[in-house]
C-alpha cells in the first residue's frame, strides 16, 4: 500500500470520526433542547393547574356564600333566622 493511499485512508477515517463526533454533539444538543422544552412545558402545566386550583377555590367560596345567602333567606321565610 502506498503512502498516499494510507494517508488518504487515515484522513478518511479522521473525517468519519469527526462526523461521528459532530453527530454525537448534535444528538446531545437535541437531547438538551428537548429536556428544556419538557421542563418549560411542565412549568406551564403546573402554573395552569395552580390557576385552575385557585379558580376552583374561588368558585367554591362563591358557592358557599350563595348557599349561606339561600339558607339565610329560607330562615327568614320560615322564621328560623340564625
Amino acid at each position: 500500500m502506498s503512502t498516499d493511499t494510507m494517508l488518504h485512508q487515515y484522513q478518511h477515517a479522521g473525517d468519519v470520526h469527526g462526523l461521528y463526533k459532530d453527530s454525537e454533539r448534535h444528538r446531545d444538543q437535541l437531547k438538551t433542547e428537548a429536556m428544556c422544552r419538557i421542563a418549560d412545558n411542565l412549568e406551564q402545566l403546573n402554573m395552569r393547574l395552580a390557576a385552575m386550583g385557585r379558580l376552583d377555590e374561588a368558585r367554591a367560596a362563591t358557592q358557599q356564600a350563595q348557599l349561606a345567602a339561600i339558607i339565610t333567606q329560607l330562615g327568614k321565610l320560615t322564621g328560623d333566622e340564625q
